[in-house]
C-alpha cells in the first residue's frame, strides 16, 4: 500500500538522527565485465557480472552545533557506522548498512533553513528486514 515519508526514522547505530528533512537512496548500482571476443555474434558486446556496490545514501538535516559535531565526529572517524532506515510502511522495514560520511557541507540560504546535506558512502552489503 502507497504511504508518505512522514514517520521515517534515520538512525545511526540505535540512536535517531534528529531534524531530518529529506532521505535519498540507497542508490546501489552493479559493474558489468566487457567479455567480447572476434567471436561474438551479431556484432553486439557481451557482459557478465560484476561487484556491487551499495552506492551511498544522502539526506538533508536541519543545522544544530550537536547534530554537526556528531556528523563532524563520523567524518574523522575511519571507521564505518551502522546506519539504519525505518519505514513507516505496513510492514516496517527497516533498511540497515554500514557506511562512512564522506561529505558534509552546510548550507546558509539568505531566506530559508540552515541545513546540512549529509553524504554517506555504504560500505558492503545492505539489509532489508
Amino acid at each position: 500500500m502507497p504511504f508518505t515519508g512522514i514517520g521515517t526514522v534515520l538512525k545511526r547505530g540505535s540512536v535517531a538522527i534528529a531534524d531530518v528533512v529529506s532521505i535519498n537512496g540507497p542508490g546501489m548500482a552493479r559493474d558489468t565485465v566487457d567479455v567480447t571476443t572476434l567471436s561474438s555474434v551479431g556484432g553486439y558486446r557481451e557482459f557478465i557480472t560484476g561487484l556491487r556496490d551499495g552506492g551511498t545514501l544522502t539526506f538533508e538535516v536541519l543545522f544544530s552545533k550537536t547534530g554537526y559535531q556528531a556528523l563532524k565526529t563520523d567524518f574523522e572517524n575511519d571507521d564505518a557506522e551502522t546506519y539504519s532506515v525505518e519505514l513507516p510502511d505496513d510492514d516496517s522495514t527497516i533498511i540497515t548498512f554500514d557506511g562512512l560520511v564522506t561529505d558534509f557541507p552546510v548550507t546558509i540560504p539568505l531566506d530559508d533553513k540552515v541545513s546540512v546535506s549529509v553524504t554517506i558512502k555504504i560500505t558492503g552489503n545492505i539489509s532489508v528486514t
